[in-house]
């Protein structure tokens, strides 16, 4: 299942409510994901360098 909207408490912001897509092995679907990246102690970086960081498409099925 995939998350769709979920609720959240207005005054301490604990989950009320989570609505879902049920998903289908059968079918193919598409979703997008925000990725994080911890890079932390690279000598270039710390001396001012630049770090690029290219973002692909990944399809991903279910496995047997």
């Amino acid at each position: 299942m995939i998350a769709k909207d979920v609720q959240f408490h207005p005054v301490t912001e604990t989950p009320l409510h989570f609505d879902l897509y049920r998903v289908d092995a059968h079918h193919r679907s598409a979703s997008w994901c925000r990725c994080a990246s911890a890079i932390t102690g690279i000598a270039g970086l710390k001396r001012g360098g630049a770090l690029n960081i290219n973002l692909h498409e990944v399809e991903v099925w279910p496995g047997d």
